[in-house]
């Protein structure tokens, strides 16, 4: 069975038969408490830490706050976008905010310079070894001319 996107995303429906008005009555939110959840999820607390924060069930809370939560933790994350690339572009961004940005997104990489040549320090112990020295970015032995 192929899942849609929104069958991923959206919690599924109880399937219980609907009955009189008996049970418990649907949970109303205040508010102050959507504007608390909303602060939670701009700061990308997951879906079980703000439903523990506030006393609801997950299960519940997702039945409510799901789309919410979702919308609210991509405007947080675009918040820090735009906060990183101020401090990037602007005249008192430094250095730093600079590098991190061009990595991130323009593709910027550090120059990785390896050196798997010998150490003049191992040409020297080899040398002592055996008579035979090593040059670094030589492979093969040089005979050592000085004995």
């Amino acid at each position: 069975m192929e899942r849609t996107l929104e069958s991923r995303i959206m919690p599924r429906k109880r399937t219980t038969p609907k009955r009189d008005k008996a049970g418990r009555p649907p949970r109303v939110f205040t508010e102050t408490q959507k504007r608390k959840i909303d602060r939670m999820a701009l700061a990308q607390a997951r879906d079980t830490t703000i439903a523990l924060a506030m006393g609801v069930d997950v299960h519940t809370f997702k039945e409510h706050f799901l789309l919410r939560c979702q919308e609210k933790r991509a405007e947080g994350k675009l918040r820090v976008l735009n906060a990183q690339f101020r401090a990037a572009s602007s005249s008192k961004g430094s250095t730093v905010d600079r590098i991190w940005w061009g990595k991130q997104h323009l593709e910027q990489t550090d120059k990785q310079q390896l050196d798997h040549g010998v150490t003049d320090a191992m040409g020297e112990l080899m040398k002592e070894l055996d008579g035979t020295a090593f040059r670094p970015g030589n492979s093969k032995p040089v005979e050592d001319q000085s004995a």
